[in-house]
């Protein structure tokens, strides 16, 4: 998996989810740690990938025909196999572990937010107190011209107290940008870039497809991921993992564990009975001819 930017000129950051050194599941999101090594660069990179984030990418691979055309060109029904293999794993073996491991285990650790998500966290709440302070301002303003009745002496304060307490809980753990946020050393003084996972345009280049997309702010880019077929497979993996499921298995996250499942399962049998004249329309000679003479994609 490569990715390119309008902001990055002409550096291009290639990370692969399958050698990634570390994923650890979070109380709001899942960390991949890993790195990206290539020629004289070896940058460490992040990614905070959010349940939203698996669910709407494996939709986007579920409901897009050149996805699954390209996907069944280059890997036929091998990628249905360890499929199917995969999802039976996840029922029989992953999700009662985790769930025994959810009952019976006790240790209860402090949450630790990484660096990037505090200072997610330290901006959302200092917009909120700047919000509730305006709010503050207006109604004290307004609350001359209220008479306060005897019986509601003091609870307007206690009130004002209550929605102080609810906007500081809720920015805190409101750390969702609208897509997966990455962090690299190469992205140089930018904090990190939010993309918007599932929302991209494709396009079919034989071997690689390229996915076009813009990031959402503080930082907007028009981005391309050039993605190999493995690259899809990892994605598949890492969302029928453990870490992924024990990540899914919480009562405030189970429920985008249904429609990932619908998903999978839709995206399985659209694979199986799309049509072979439909996903050999795009041949490899064709691809040949409109390379020819352009700058060729590295892998």
């Amino acid at each position: 998996m490569r990715l390119w930017s309008k902001g990055l000129g002409k550096l291009i950051l290639p990370f692969y989810l399958d050698k990634a050194e570390s994923v650890s599941p979070f109380p709001d999101y899942v960390l991949i740690r890993g790195r990206i090594v290539e020629g004289k660069v070896n940058w460490p990179y992040k990614i905070f990938l959010f349940p939203q984030d698996m669910v709407r990418f494996i939709k986007f691979m579920a409901q897009n025909d050149v996805v699954i055309s390209f996907l069944k060109r280059n890997l036929g029904f091998s990628l249905v196999k360890f499929l199917i293999l995969r999802i039976l794993k996840t029922f029989l073996f992953i999700t009662p572990k985790v769930l025994f491991m959810k009952i019976f285990s006790r240790k209860k650790s402090e949450i630790v937010y990484d660096e990037i998500i505090a200072k997610i966290i330290e901006e959302k709440n200092k917009s909120g107190k700047e919000k509730s302070s305006e709010e503050n301002k207006s109604g004290d303003s307004s609350q001359k011209e209220i008479d306060i009745l005897p019986d509601d002496e003091g609870k307007d304060g206690e009130n004002s107290k209550e929605k102080l307490n609810l906007v500081k809980s809720k920015a805190s753990q409101d750390i969702y940008q609208g897509g997966m946020i990455f962090w690299s050393k190469g992205l140089g003084r930018r904090s990190h870039i939010v993309i918007p996972c599932g929302e991209e345009k494709p396009e079919d280049k034989g071997d690689v497809i390229v996915l076009h997309g813009k990031t959402l702010p503080p930082v907007v880019w028009i981005y391309t991921m050039t993605m190999e077929p493995q690259d899809f497979v990892s994605i598949l993996k890492l969302g029928l993992s453990y870490e992924f499921i024990d990540f899914l298995l919480h009562p405030k996250k189970v429920k985008f564990a249904f429609p990932l499942l619908f998903y999978l399962i839709f995206f399985a049998g659209k694979y199986t009975i799309m049509r072979r004249k439909f996903y050999q329309i795009y041949r490899r000679e064709d691809v040949q001819k409109e390379n020819n003479g352009a700058v060729q994609v590295q892998h």
